[in-house]
């Protein structure tokens, strides 16, 4: 059901095409009409209608490749290269990093922390990684 609005915009379309057809109005006259009482004639609403489902169509393939995208990007595999269990060998042969032996309880401070703690340090030793326990000093 149409609404009051919209059955007095197609009773002045009607009219002004009437008017249109005797010759008792230009067409200037007409467009003038028009925008006076907010009317559309219908070539406007035709064209304005193709604008309006080429938008709709545009969105939808948007929205269409970014769900692509990102259905792509949460795919892709963390790591470059396969990580096997015996390739681990070689990641702290690079120099000498140090590691707490013992983790401490989140309880005590730093410094107690520092003073207690036990580092180890990694070296390269012959092509092999040695384990040198060191004491705080």
């Amino acid at each position: 059901m149409m609404s009051l609005a919209e059955q007095r915009k197609q009773a002045v379309i009607r009219n002004l095409q009437r008017l249109r057809a005797i010759g008792a109005l230009t067409e200037a006259q007409e467009v003038e009409m028009h925008k006076k009482y907010n009317t559309k004639d219908k070539a406007t609403l035709e064209s304005e209608q193709q604008a309006l489902e080429r938008f709709i169509l545009a969105d939808e393939k948007r929205s269409e490749e970014e769900r692509h995208q990102k259905a792509w990007s949460r795919s892709r595999p963390l790591f470059s290269r396969h990580i096997s269990d015996s390739d681990d060998s070689d990641w702290v042969s690079t120099g000498d990093e140090w590691f707490p032996l013992n983790p401490l309880p989140f309880s005590q401070s730093k410094r107690s922390r520092k003073q207690e703690s036990v580092k180890v340090m990694v070296e390269n030793v012959g092509g092999k990684a040695a384990k040198i326990n060191k004491s705080p000093s």
